[in-house]
Protein backbone atom coordinates (compact mmCIF):
# COMPACT_ATOMS: atom_id res chain seq x y z
CA UNK A 1 0.00 0.00 0.00
CA UNK A 2 1.61 3.92 -1.19
CA UNK A 3 1.77 4.95 2.13
CA UNK A 4 -0.60 8.59 1.50
CA UNK A 5 0.82 12.31 1.64
CA UNK A 6 -1.82 15.40 2.49
CA UNK A 7 -0.51 18.03 0.50
CA UNK A 8 -1.09 21.83 1.70
CA UNK A 9 -2.82 22.50 -1.98
CA UNK A 10 -5.75 20.07 -1.19
CA UNK A 11 -5.97 20.73 2.45
CA UNK A 12 -6.30 25.11 2.43
CA UNK A 13 -8.80 26.17 -0.01
CA UNK A 14 -7.37 29.60 0.32
CA UNK A 15 -3.51 29.42 0.02
CA UNK A 16 -2.71 33.17 2.04
CA UNK A 17 -4.85 31.75 4.85
CA UNK A 18 -3.17 27.95 5.58
CA UNK A 19 -5.56 27.22 8.70
CA UNK A 20 -8.62 24.19 8.16
CA UNK A 21 -9.84 22.88 11.01
CA UNK A 22 -12.25 19.57 11.02
CA UNK A 23 -14.00 17.45 13.45
CA UNK A 24 -14.75 13.75 12.04
CA UNK A 25 -15.25 10.36 13.62
CA UNK A 26 -12.68 8.52 12.60
CA UNK A 27 -12.23 5.19 11.26
CA UNK A 28 -11.54 1.56 13.52
CA UNK A 29 -7.73 2.21 11.60
CA UNK A 30 -5.94 4.47 9.55
CA UNK A 31 -2.72 3.60 7.23
CA UNK A 32 0.44 5.54 8.12
CA UNK A 33 0.39 8.88 6.45
CA UNK A 34 2.39 12.46 6.61
CA UNK A 35 1.34 15.53 5.99
CA UNK A 36 3.20 19.20 4.44
CA UNK A 37 1.59 21.08 7.00
CA UNK A 38 1.58 21.07 11.29
CA UNK A 39 -1.72 19.22 12.41
CA UNK A 40 -2.86 19.76 16.18
CA UNK A 41 -5.41 16.79 17.13
CA UNK A 42 -7.70 16.60 20.37
CA UNK A 43 -9.41 13.79 20.69
CA UNK A 44 -12.98 14.72 21.50
CA UNK A 45 -14.16 11.46 22.37
CA UNK A 46 -13.05 7.47 22.37
CA UNK A 47 -9.72 6.36 22.17
CA UNK A 48 -7.41 4.73 19.87
CA UNK A 49 -3.69 3.34 19.75
CA UNK A 50 -1.84 5.79 17.47
CA UNK A 51 1.50 4.90 16.26
CA UNK A 52 4.47 6.92 14.63
CA UNK A 53 8.02 6.03 12.84
CA UNK A 54 11.00 7.05 14.91
CA UNK A 55 13.77 8.12 12.51
CA UNK A 56 14.60 4.32 12.08
CA UNK A 57 11.61 3.51 10.43
CA UNK A 58 10.76 1.22 13.88
CA UNK A 59 6.55 1.87 14.66
CA UNK A 60 6.20 3.56 18.17
CA UNK A 61 2.81 3.45 19.71
CA UNK A 62 0.90 4.82 22.50
CA UNK A 63 -2.95 4.29 23.81
CA UNK A 64 -4.73 8.18 23.19
CA UNK A 65 -8.11 8.90 25.03
CA UNK A 66 -10.37 11.85 25.21
CA UNK A 67 -8.81 15.24 26.21
CA UNK A 68 -4.81 14.19 24.88
CA UNK A 69 -3.84 16.85 22.42
CA UNK A 70 -0.80 16.42 20.59
CA UNK A 71 1.45 17.86 17.41
CA UNK A 72 2.33 16.01 13.95
CA UNK A 73 4.93 17.87 12.34
CA UNK A 74 5.63 18.10 8.32
CA UNK A 75 6.67 14.44 6.59
CA UNK A 76 6.53 12.40 10.15
CA UNK A 77 4.79 9.22 9.75
CA UNK A 78 1.60 8.37 11.77
CA UNK A 79 -1.71 5.65 12.23
CA UNK A 80 -4.37 5.02 13.88
CA UNK A 81 -5.45 1.30 14.94
CA UNK A 82 -7.75 -0.26 17.64
CA UNK A 83 -9.76 3.25 17.26
CA UNK A 84 -13.30 3.17 19.36
CA UNK A 85 -15.79 5.74 18.47
CA UNK A 86 -13.08 8.25 17.47
CA UNK A 87 -14.07 12.02 17.09
CA UNK A 88 -10.91 14.04 16.44
CA UNK A 89 -10.77 17.51 15.74
CA UNK A 90 -7.59 18.34 13.44
CA UNK A 91 -6.48 21.72 12.96
CA UNK A 92 -3.81 22.32 9.93
CA UNK A 93 -1.75 25.18 9.45
CA UNK A 94 1.36 26.59 8.23
CA UNK A 95 3.80 28.47 11.07
CA UNK A 96 3.38 31.83 8.87
CA UNK A 97 -0.61 31.75 10.21
CA UNK A 98 1.29 32.86 13.82
CA UNK A 99 3.79 34.91 12.31
CA UNK A 100 3.05 38.41 13.68
CA UNK A 101 2.85 35.60 17.38
CA UNK A 102 4.95 33.29 16.71
CA UNK A 103 8.26 35.25 18.65
CA UNK A 104 5.84 35.50 21.65
CA UNK A 105 4.15 31.97 21.31
CA UNK A 106 7.85 30.38 21.22
CA UNK A 107 8.13 31.92 25.39
CA UNK A 108 5.45 29.56 25.88
CA UNK A 109 6.22 26.18 27.14
CA UNK A 110 3.68 24.61 25.37
CA UNK A 111 5.34 25.92 22.40
CA UNK A 112 8.49 23.34 22.50
CA UNK A 113 5.97 20.57 23.99
CA UNK A 114 4.10 20.59 20.83
CA UNK A 115 5.95 22.65 18.06
CA UNK A 116 9.59 21.96 18.02
CA UNK A 117 11.04 19.38 16.47
CA UNK A 118 14.00 17.40 17.56
CA UNK A 119 16.06 14.04 16.62
CA UNK A 120 12.72 12.08 17.45
CA UNK A 121 9.46 12.59 16.23
CA UNK A 122 8.30 12.00 20.08
CA UNK A 123 7.36 15.26 21.55
CA UNK A 124 5.49 15.82 24.91
CA UNK A 125 2.09 15.48 24.13
CA UNK A 126 -1.22 17.37 26.27
CA UNK A 127 -3.48 16.08 28.55
CA UNK A 128 -6.68 18.69 29.33
CA UNK A 129 -9.21 18.07 31.67
CA UNK A 130 -12.65 17.98 30.71
CA UNK A 131 -13.43 21.38 31.56
CA UNK A 132 -10.38 22.85 30.00
CA UNK A 133 -11.41 20.90 27.02
CA UNK A 134 -14.44 21.90 26.48
CA UNK A 135 -13.06 25.55 26.65
CA UNK A 136 -10.86 24.36 23.47
CA UNK A 137 -13.29 22.64 21.48
CA UNK A 138 -15.92 25.95 22.02
CA UNK A 139 -12.70 27.91 20.53
CA UNK A 140 -12.50 25.07 17.22
CA UNK A 141 -15.62 25.08 16.45
CA UNK A 142 -16.14 28.71 16.30
CA UNK A 143 -12.85 28.73 13.89
CA UNK A 144 -14.83 25.76 12.17
CA UNK A 145 -17.87 28.27 11.38
CA UNK A 146 -15.61 31.65 10.68
CA UNK A 147 -13.48 29.67 8.19
CA UNK A 148 -16.85 27.92 6.60
CA UNK A 149 -18.71 30.37 6.69
CA UNK A 150 -16.12 33.63 5.16
CA UNK A 151 -17.76 36.95 6.25
CA UNK A 152 -15.68 39.88 6.03
CA UNK A 153 -12.65 39.38 9.32
CA UNK A 154 -13.06 35.98 9.18
CA UNK A 155 -9.58 35.60 8.76
CA UNK A 156 -8.85 37.78 11.94
CA UNK A 157 -11.97 35.84 13.88
CA UNK A 158 -10.26 32.86 12.84
CA UNK A 159 -6.64 33.19 13.77
CA UNK A 160 -7.78 34.82 17.45
CA UNK A 161 -9.66 31.54 18.23
CA UNK A 162 -6.73 29.91 17.39
CA UNK A 163 -4.35 31.78 19.73
CA UNK A 164 -7.09 31.41 22.70
CA UNK A 165 -7.13 28.15 21.88
CA UNK A 166 -3.32 28.03 22.05
CA UNK A 167 -3.22 29.85 25.29
CA UNK A 168 -5.85 27.81 27.10
CA UNK A 169 -3.96 24.41 26.26
CA UNK A 170 -0.79 25.70 27.77
CA UNK A 171 -2.16 25.07 31.25
CA UNK A 172 -3.01 21.75 30.20
CA UNK A 173 -0.79 19.03 32.11
CA UNK A 174 2.26 17.87 29.94
CA UNK A 175 2.89 13.66 29.89
CA UNK A 176 6.03 12.24 28.15
CA UNK A 177 5.72 9.73 25.56
CA UNK A 178 6.75 5.78 26.02
CA UNK A 179 6.85 3.39 24.23
CA UNK A 180 4.25 1.01 24.70
CA UNK A 181 6.58 -2.12 23.78
CA UNK A 182 4.80 -5.20 25.22
CA UNK A 183 2.44 -3.17 27.48
CA UNK A 184 -0.99 -4.59 26.89
CA UNK A 185 -2.65 -1.23 25.46
CA UNK A 186 -5.77 -3.21 24.32
CA UNK A 187 -6.87 -4.60 27.79
CA UNK A 188 -6.15 -1.05 28.82
CA UNK A 189 -8.45 0.26 26.45
CA UNK A 190 -11.05 -2.44 26.64
CA UNK A 191 -11.52 -0.83 30.71
CA UNK A 192 -12.06 2.08 29.45
CA UNK A 193 -14.94 0.97 27.07
CA UNK A 194 -16.49 -0.30 30.53
CA UNK A 195 -15.84 2.89 32.54
CA UNK A 196 -17.23 4.56 30.02
CA UNK A 197 -20.27 2.42 30.16
CA UNK A 198 -21.25 2.13 33.46
CA UNK A 199 -20.57 5.20 35.23
CA UNK A 200 -23.48 4.83 37.73
CA UNK A 201 -21.90 1.53 39.07
CA UNK A 202 -19.49 1.29 42.11
CA UNK A 203 -15.83 1.53 41.24
CA UNK A 204 -14.55 -1.96 40.78
CA UNK A 205 -10.89 -2.21 40.64
CA UNK A 206 -10.53 -5.85 40.67
CA UNK A 207 -12.76 -6.16 37.58
CA UNK A 208 -11.13 -4.04 35.85
CA UNK A 209 -7.88 -5.86 36.53
CA UNK A 210 -9.49 -8.70 35.82
CA UNK A 211 -11.56 -7.48 32.42
CA UNK A 212 -7.90 -6.53 31.24
CA UNK A 213 -6.53 -9.98 32.46
CA UNK A 214 -3.65 -8.68 34.67
CA UNK A 215 -2.90 -8.11 38.50
CA UNK A 216 -4.43 -4.93 40.50
CA UNK A 217 -0.68 -3.42 40.63
CA UNK A 218 0.35 -4.05 37.09
CA UNK A 219 -3.28 -2.96 35.56
CA UNK A 220 -2.72 0.40 37.70
CA UNK A 221 0.97 0.98 36.59
CA UNK A 222 0.22 0.64 33.00
CA UNK A 223 -3.06 2.25 33.38
CA UNK A 224 -1.95 5.39 34.58
CA UNK A 225 1.04 5.10 31.99
CA UNK A 226 -1.67 4.67 29.00
CA UNK A 227 -3.79 6.89 30.40
CA UNK A 228 -1.49 9.56 32.79
CA UNK A 229 -3.90 9.04 35.87
CA UNK A 230 -4.97 6.46 38.05
CA UNK A 231 -8.16 4.21 36.93
CA UNK A 232 -10.02 5.40 40.57
CA UNK A 233 -8.94 9.13 39.30
CA UNK A 234 -10.32 8.81 35.87
CA UNK A 235 -13.20 6.86 36.43
CA UNK A 236 -14.10 9.62 38.93
CA UNK A 237 -13.32 12.51 36.43
CA UNK A 238 -15.91 10.89 34.00
CA UNK A 239 -18.37 11.00 36.37
CA UNK A 240 -18.54 14.57 37.18
CA UNK A 241 -18.12 15.70 33.45
CA UNK A 242 -21.43 13.34 32.84
CA UNK A 243 -23.01 15.42 36.03
CA UNK A 244 -21.05 19.29 34.39
CA UNK A 245 -23.30 18.62 31.06
CA UNK A 246 -25.94 17.59 32.85
CA UNK A 247 -26.53 20.93 34.88
CA UNK A 248 -26.28 22.73 31.56
CA UNK A 249 -28.73 20.24 29.87
CA UNK A 250 -31.04 19.17 32.11
CA UNK A 251 -32.74 20.19 35.05
CA UNK A 252 -32.72 17.85 37.75
CA UNK A 253 -31.94 18.47 41.25
CA UNK A 254 -28.47 17.66 42.92
CA UNK A 255 -29.73 14.57 44.77
CA UNK A 256 -30.96 13.03 41.89
CA UNK A 257 -27.70 14.10 39.87
CA UNK A 258 -26.04 12.21 42.51
CA UNK A 259 -28.46 9.59 42.40
CA UNK A 260 -27.94 9.34 38.73
CA UNK A 261 -24.34 9.43 38.43
CA UNK A 262 -23.42 7.11 41.05
CA UNK A 263 -22.32 9.06 43.98
CA UNK A 264 -23.12 8.14 47.57
CA UNK A 265 -24.90 11.59 48.31
CA UNK A 266 -25.42 15.02 47.00
CA UNK A 267 -22.85 16.36 49.57
CA UNK A 268 -19.57 14.20 48.53
CA UNK A 269 -20.77 14.85 44.92
CA UNK A 270 -20.62 18.50 45.64
CA UNK A 271 -17.73 17.78 46.87
CA UNK A 272 -15.58 16.26 44.26
CA UNK A 273 -17.24 18.85 42.13
CA UNK A 274 -15.58 21.44 43.67
CA UNK A 275 -12.40 19.89 44.23
CA UNK A 276 -12.27 19.15 40.44
CA UNK A 277 -13.46 22.54 38.50
CA UNK A 278 -13.23 25.02 41.66
CA UNK A 279 -16.58 25.88 42.18
CA UNK A 280 -20.01 24.54 43.61
CA UNK A 281 -22.68 22.65 40.98
CA UNK A 282 -25.01 25.01 42.45
CA UNK A 283 -22.67 28.05 41.47
CA UNK A 284 -22.04 26.31 38.20
CA UNK A 285 -25.34 26.17 36.99
CA UNK A 286 -26.11 29.70 38.19
CA UNK A 287 -23.30 31.58 36.02
CA UNK A 288 -24.46 29.10 32.86
CA UNK A 289 -27.80 30.23 33.41
CA UNK A 290 -26.95 34.19 34.04
CA UNK A 291 -24.92 33.72 30.36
Amino acid sequence: ITMKTYLSADMFSDPDFPLAVSCLLQRPSMVPHCHEFIELVLVAKGHTIHQIENDSGESISHGLIQGDCFTILPGEVHAYTESHNLLLYNVAFQEQILEKELDELKGIPVWHALFESSHTPLRNWLHLLPHKRRIVEDYLKKMILEISRRRPGYRFRARLAFLECLVTISDARELGWHSNGTVPVSGILKTLDYMENTLERPFDLNKLAQMANMSVSSYTKKFRDVVGDSPGEYFLGLKLEKVRCELIETDYSLSELAYRNGFCDDTYLVKQFRKRHGITPARYRRLLAAK
